[in-house]
């Protein structure tokens, strides 16, 4: 591989910023910009990129059904107070039911939490 010395001399920057710019890839601390840099410097590109722990479609619905089923939670509190309660089906339905209208037409408040 190339030593400190030789990539500081491509980055015309000391042995010891090299040093430096490596520890705080360590912990967390480098700009993408002085990363860039340095892979230039080696004859490479920097990627980043964000990857999701699951696929989307499973992250777009696990938080459509969230968002039904406290809706649907919400109505059923306030169609108890009037004895008018949904039988378990019911409630299931209306959740599948509304988490499909939620992923065809997300809500602007889609992404935000509870408060």
């Amino acid at each position: 591989g190339m030593s400190a010395a030789q990539l500081a001399r491509r980055l015309g920057v000391t042995r010891a910023q090299v040093s430096k710019t490596e520890k705080g890839e360590l912990n967390g601390t480098v700009s993408l910009k002085t990363l860039q840099n340095m892979a230039e410097a080696m004859g490479c590109r920097l990627t980043y990129a964000i990857i999701p722990d699951t696929n989307v479609e499973d992250i777009l619905a696990a938080r459509a059904q969230q968002q039904a089923t406290r809706r649907v939670e919400e109505a059923h509190k306030h169609m108890a107070l009037e004895d008018q309660t949904l039988s378990q089906d019911q409630i299931t339905f209306e959740v599948d039911r509304l988490q499909k209208d939620i992923l065809q037409n997300p809500p602007a408040d889609f992404w935000d939490d509870e408060a």
